[in-house]
């Protein structure tokens, strides 16, 4: 439906795995107004990239949703690699706890981590058998840092040993900014016609994402989420000073 009526591309060769646990799906619905900003933005001269995620990440691209077509649910790190792992018997959670910094043997090999309890003074040491995976997203350098690994100046700096001398820890970080459109109406519609919009949005949305899913609460939230919309016309009507 997004390829055919929304011009949407893709190139799974170029940026996805093939049998990871990790679902990806495009949605069979998408609000009429996007064709509108994207039309706006081609006649800017903003083409259309192939793939986002391919490397080329310069202009439009479609960004697929990281959710489960088949029952319509959220799929990320937690339903794909944690719940299966809480079966292990070697795997164990320590939540409320933070990692200080990796301990290095005179070799600088990784043999494990100092954690700390948060909010306590406690300070633990858990011992590595085989390697030690540090994967705390933007804390990542930081840890790394206090680890006595990075760039000479900052660890001298801050009175932390110089282990192994790595520039480019902490450098290059890439955010994500974001820009969001805001449309204005040049007439009041009605209280009425603002809750049929809300009413027929939705439930074209629930008829589309009907077919493919089995999850008995669909049905539900989308009831929910136009009463939600409702709620919302009522507010905004009333503060334009508008009473039924």
């Amino acid at each position: 439906m997004l390829r055919e009526e929304y011009g949407a591309t893709y190139d799974m060769n170029a940026a996805y795995g093939g049998d990871g646990p990790i679902q990806l799906s495009n949605p069979e619905w998408a609000f009429p107004g996007q064709k509108v900003q994207m039309a706006g933005w081609k006649e800017l001269g903003i083409g259309q990239a192939t793939e986002g995620a391919g490397g080329n990440a310069v202009g439009m691209f479609w960004v697929p949703r990281a959710q489960d077509l088949v029952n319509q649910t959220r799929s990320y790190a937690v339903t794909g690699h944690l719940d299966p792992a809480l079966e292990r018997d070697n795997f164990d959670v320590l939540p409320g706890y933070c990692v200080n910094q990796i301990l290095l043997s005179r070799d600088n090999r990784a043999e494990g981590v100092m954690i700390q309890r948060r909010g306590g003074d406690t300070v633990g040491l858990v011992r590595a058998q085989r390697e030690v995976i540090l994967a705390a997203g933007l804390y990542t350098p930081v840890i790394m840092q206090r680890s006595g690994i990075g760039p000479r100046k900052i660890l001298e700096s801050a009175g932390i040993d110089v282990h192994v001398e790595l520039p480019g820890v902490g450098m290059n970080l890439q955010d994500q900014p974001a820009a969001g459109s805001a449309y204005g109406c040049m007439f009041r519609p009605s209280y009425f016609a603002l809750l049929w919009i809300a009413a027929s949005l939705q439930s074209r949305q629930l008829r589309l994402t009907s077919r493919s899913t089995q999850a008995p609460s669909m049905r539900h939230k989308h009831r929910m989420s136009i009463n939600v919309l409702g709620q919302v016309s009522t507010q905004y009507l009333s503060n334009s000073g508008f009473r039924r």
